[in-house]
């Protein structure tokens, strides 16, 4: 028998993580919207030419996670729940979830979407005239020759974990995440509403984040990166962490405005409205 463990990831969004011996289920939740859903997994493997070095991967609503492998070939895990009145709907809706693939001037185009119409699942459950919800989270799995990656996704969350090269981000509503990730060139990370966190990372090139409304946690590089980055939110708040090492050198975080240094590392914060903390300890 499984088990199905549902999980927040955003205002809009849950993901079901599901282990176990069987490859599905159906349950039936009294005194809800929807009183039925259906969880699943699968894994969609993508054979790849020699020449492809770069990746674009995108999803309307839901989470993303892009890690690196010793794998000479990509995959896409995807962990999907769909809930709805209707049992054999669930199932039929469910069995439209797909990452659809293909090769274009060099890159691997991601979109993992419904697998006719290559529409976002909500839109097309929508259109369709479908009363149910759909929820989804991806892990791209990509190997270590993919080192320039480029990820968006409407509504939901990006994490970018244990990998190195060129990395941007984009979130309209949701969360980016980024632990341990080496950033090789000059990338870029962005979340019009929801929340940034960067933690443990090494810049060698330029590195721009930014958060239009939200909070931006940022950990200081203080592993001998050299880089210029610039850090702003439009309206929310700003921590910055692991600063002991760091240099005060231009404006004050009370006046919305700093600039910290540490050997060839600067960092430029700003926000508009709102406040700027520093972890000195």
């Amino acid at each position: 028998m499984k088990t199905a463990i549902i999980k927040l990831t955003s205002a809009f969004l849950s993901a079901a993580l599901l282990t176990g011996c069987g490859s599905d289920l159906i349950v039936k939740v009294e005194n809800a919207k929807y009183r039925n859903y259906f969880s699943d997994s699968r894994t969609v493997s993508i054979d790849l030419s020699d020449n492809i070095s770069s990746a674009d991967i995108s999803l309307g609503t839901g989470g993303i996670t892009v890690v690196h492998t010793d794998e000479a070939e990509a995959s896409v895990y995807l962990d999907y729940t769909v809930r709805s009145n209707d049992e054999e709907l669930c199932k039929e809706v469910a069995d439209h979830i797909d990452a659809l693939s293909e090769e274009k001037n060099g890159s691997l185009i991601i979109n993992i979407a419904e697998k006719k119409t290559g529409n976002d699942f909500q839109k097309w459950a929508h259109d369709k005239g479908y009363k149910c919800q759909v929820e989804l989270s991806a892990e791209v799995r990509l190997p270590k020759t993919i080192d320039t990656v480029t990820a968006e996704t409407n509504v939901g969350s990006l994490n970018f974990r244990d990998i190195k090269g060129c990395f941007s981000g984009e979130v309209d509503t949701g969360s980016i995440t980024c632990i341990n990730t080496e950033f090789t060139d000059s990338s870029s990370m962005n979340c019009d509403t929801g929340n940034i966190t960067m933690r443990n990372c090494t810049y060698t090139e330029d590195m721009t984040i930014s958060v239009d409304t939200g909070q931006l946690l940022f950990g200081l590089p203080t592993n001998g990166s050299a880089a210029d980055i610039v850090l702003s939110v439009d309206t929310g708040n700003m921590e910055i962490w692991d600063a002991k090492s760091y240099e005060i050198t231009d404006g004050s975080a009370k006046d919305g405005e700093v600039t910290l240094e540490y050997k060839d590392t600067k960092v430029s914060a700003s926000v508009k409205t709102g406040n700027i903390s520093i972890d000195k300890e």
